[in-house]
């Protein structure tokens, strides 16, 4: 096991999936891993069912970037308006505070679509 440049062990253990949305074809993914300062975070794609007909389908790795540049790395997509697969328990609260930040909040439609990924113990949190 190797140590990056941040001070944090590159093991894949500890990689965890903050946030996944999906749509036809694809999902995209957020992963999350603790470093020395904190967590850093990378976009990744699922593009399977787009790249079948690719004969060459290697997309460049993402860095491990903070939350603000992840949000960054996220917002190429319409991450907002896909449909939410998962939210890590312990990054609800940003998830939620980066949707309001580009207004989704409150009980529009689009909240309600993010709802059963923020649902816990039978009540919404």
């Amino acid at each position: 096991m190797m140590n990056d440049q941040d001070g944090s062990n590159n093991n894949i253990t500890d990689i965890h999936l903050i946030l996944e949305v999906g749509a036809d074809g694809g999902s995209i993914m957020l992963f999350g891993r603790k470093s020395g300062r904190g967590y850093l975070f990378t976009v990744t794609t699922n593009e399977a069912a787009l790249l079948d007909d690719i004969e060459h389908h290697s997309v460049p790795a993402r860095p491990w970037v903070p939350w603000e540049e992840a949000l960054q790395q996220l917002d190429t997509y319409p991450w907002v308006r896909l449909y939410p697969l998962s939210v890590h328990p312990e990054f609800q609260s940003a998830v939620k505070a980066a949707l309001k930040e580009r207004g989704i909040s409150g009980r529009s439609k689009a909240m309600q679509n993010w709802a059963p990924v923020f649902h816990e113990h039978g009540r919404l949190s």
